[in-house]
């Protein structure tokens, strides 16, 4: 993160306030983070639309501390409404051409690529929008968003009270909501001269919320390839100590608690580390049996390609066998 911010101090000193106030602590608020002006919630929301899985590794942690803290949010927020049945909300934006020919397009179900932040007042969110007309390469829309409290979904919440900027009413939506749009939903409004449309959140079966969140963050195969290429980025990863490599593994299983894989992975970390800081091949040799056993539940799973890393494993077992242990 401090490469792609190289040539610029001042996100680079939010870097390193992150790392103080907020990486350094057990008491965390993601989402007052989220909301401060810095270069994370730009980038976090960008990387969530480009499905840029290699940068989401880098956000993992984060992105797991907002989602559950919005999620506890969200159940305070469901108690407080409990005499409405429904909520609107309003976000203001400037969107191209382009995005507004297909947002229209898109009538029948849309499903939010990124964190949403809207407001309880209207006025609020047009403090931004100037007007448009129809034919200008940027245009002003403003969404009007009715959340149906009884409908399960991802979680949204109020967050004005923990959001950095409270006078704002923010309230926070998570990526993978599903609204419904219909003909009539978009439109131009000469009177007002911006652009309307109208969101109505659907309903979700939340019993595949897992498989959801793993689907936002891309396919499985590019997952086992960003992880290894973080093993090989970070040269240095797999000889710092074993409590990082328990920590990082054990948060990205909670995660993915179906990808057992990633265990399979962290035990041949675990190897390396015995290795390279302990020196001890004996040691090494429990963890990559550990790791054989969980890369074997994959192997005819040909979108992991399990067998280049359990043929891997062998090599190394063997290695260790015939110049540390036969010979000692």
């Amino acid at each position: 993160m401090r490469k792609y911010y190289s040539t610029n101090p001042s996100e680079l000193r939010h870097i390193d306030q992150l790392e103080l106030s907020y990486l350094s602590t057990t008491n965390r608020n993601p989402i007052q983070e989220y909301t401060k002006d810095t270069f994370l919630y730009r980038m976090v929301n960008r990387v969530l639309r480009q499905k840029n899985i290699q940068f989401m590794f880098l956000f993992a942690f984060f992105l797991r501390d907002l989602y559950q803290q919005l999620k506890r949010e969200h159940e305070k927020f469901l108690r407080k409404q409990l005499k409405n049945s429904k909520v609107t909300v309003y976000r203001g934006q400037i969107m191209s051409k382009a995005e507004i020919e297909k947002l229209k397009d898109s009538i029948g179900n849309m499903v939010t690529s990124s964190f949403m932040s809207t407001t309880f007042d209207p006025a609020m969110s047009e403090i931004y929008l100037g007007t448009s007309m129809p034919d200008d390469e940027l245009q002003s829309i403003l969404f009007e968003i009715e959340l149906n409290l009884a409908e399960k979904s991802f979680p949204y919440a109020d967050i004005s009270t923990i959001s950095w900027f409270p006078s704002e009413s923010e309230t926070l939506l998570m990526p993978g909501l599903e609204f419904k749009m219909t003909d009539n939903s978009i439109y131009y409004s000469v009177e007002r001269k911006i652009w309307l449309a109208k969101l109505e959140l659907v309903s979700d079966t939340i019993e595949k919320e897992d498989d959801r969140m793993l689907e936002g963050f891309g396919e499985r195969r590019k997952m086992r390839y960003y992880i290894d290429l973080l093993m090989e980025t970070l040269t240095d990863f797999c000889s710092a100590t074993a409590s990082l490599i328990e920590t990082v593994f054990n948060q990205l299983m909670e995660l993915f608690p179906r990808e057992k894989w990633i265990l399979a992975v962290k035990m041949s970390c675990l190897a390396q580390y015995n290795i390279d800081r302990n020196f001890n091949y004996t040691l090494a040799l429990p963890n990559w049996d550990e790791a054989l056993k969980y890369w074997l539940e994959y192997q005819d799973d040909e979108e992991l390609n399990a067998n280049i890393a359990i043929g891997r494993i062998y090599y190394d077992i063997g290695i260790i066998y015939y110049f540390h242990i036969k010979h000692t």
